[in-house]
């Protein structure tokens, strides 16, 4: 492939990537790296293996939440599946009365993952920034005189 000082460096390159690799995986995967020379090799190998079984588990969860059943149970199932960056909408669901389904709870879910994708808001704000200024009406910051 490379020849004289780059294929040196090369394989200089490739022996440190083995090395970080080998350092940040299971111990049970310690095994299968030690026959590697080349880390490109490796990484190929293991991104075969292993999207695949994402894709899986991926396809599972998804199969889960669509057979999830009405009911409290599920409900909080569901809400306890979701991350900490979406624990004010999970906040926000439980708090409502009527107590929303399974199916509203989702379709909240989905609506703040899409604004969230089109850059509409960050995960750690769920409701729009109130002004810095003070309003004479009330003497409050962010305080509307309608509300």
């Amino acid at each position: 492939m490379y020849k004289g000082e780059l294929a040196e460096q090369c394989e200089k390159c490739s022996t440190i990537v083995l090395s970080w690799i080998g350092s940040t995986i299971a111990n049970e995967l310690m095994p299968n790296i030690v026959f590697y020379s080349n880390a490109k090799k490796l990484w190929s190998d293991f991104k075969e293996k292993f999207d695949r079984c994402i894709l899986t588990m991926i396809y599972h969860l998804w199969t889960e939440i669509a057979t999830l059943k009405e009911g409290t149970d599920s409900k909080l199932q569901f809400l306890m599946g979701l991350n900490e960056s979406y624990s004010n909408v999970r906040s926000n669901v439980l708090l409502r009365r009527p107590v929303a389904s399974v199916k509203e709870s989702y379709t909240i879910v989905t609506q703040e993952e899409s604004q969230r994708a089109l850059g509409v808001i960050t995960p750690t704000e769920t409701q729009p920034k109130k002004t810095g200024f003070i309003f004479e009406h009330c003497g409050y910051k962010g305080h509307l005189k309608e509300n």
